[in-house]
């Protein structure tokens, strides 16, 4: 096993391994439910242990797509971080958060520590400092129809196509109406106004143009 270091940094750290497989499910056995997280990618293993920021932005914006989904009366099942992975594909990653949407009847009819259980429909990247893999073509791999990535202060949408590879879009398959300016300006407020009150105007917001009848 060779090992890998990214530079380091005051906010996040980063140690690239080159393992197998089973080396991955070990290491996932060793960690357990740690804030570690691990991302696998065809015999390279990515450690990672978070930032204050990163976990700040994680959990505000999951929280407004909690609030965006309620209000717009969509079903939903918020998932956390779990790991998902395929053998098949050689690829292995814990999402920040994700949601089963469009196919929350078929999770909430499965074993919720099923290991082999159906893909979410949106997974949140929270981009702080930059991956030695790509995240995004493990999940690709993964058959995840959409993911949004905070990057650089803003929400990036991308969309798995039929051939396996994501396009970046302007507007989220799953919400179309949302403009992806209003998450980023309510985002931004995380550290002047406390998490109640930015999910209050956001609220607002949804009930004020997106909410009809």
């Amino acid at each position: 096993m060779t090992v890998q270091t990214s530079k380091r940094s005051e906010r996040e750290n980063r140690v690239l391994l080159h393992t197998t497989w089973r080396g991955y499910l070990k290491m996932l056995e060793a960690i357990g439910d740690s804030k570690v997280r691990v991302t696998y990618d065809r015999g390279r293993l990515e450690i990672m242990t978070t930032s204050n920021e990163h976990e700040l932005v994680k959990t505000l914006l999951a929280d407004l797509v909690s609030v965006l989904l309620q209000e717009l009366d969509i079903g939903y099942i918020k998932g956390g971080s779990p790991t998902f992975k395929r053998e098949l594909r050689d690829r292995g990653l814990e999402p920040d958060d994700c949601f089963w949407i469009q196919s929350a009847s078929r999770r909430l009819a499965e074993e919720v520590a099923a290991e082999d259980f159906t893909p979410p429909d949106l997974a949140l990247e929270i981009d702080v400092s930059r991956s030695m893999l790509n995240r995004l073509g493990i999940y690709a791999g993964l058959g995840i129809p959409e993911v949004w990535r905070w990057k650089a202060g803003h929400v990036q949408v991308y969309r798995l196509l039929e051939e396996g590879t994501y396009e970046r879009c302007v507007h989220s398959p799953a919400v179309p109406k949302l403009p992806l300016s209003i998450l980023r300006e309510h985002i931004s407020l995380r550290h002047t106004q406390m998490t109640s009150e930015i999910l209050r105007r956001f609220r607002h917001w949804v009930r004020e143009h997106l909410k009809t009848g």
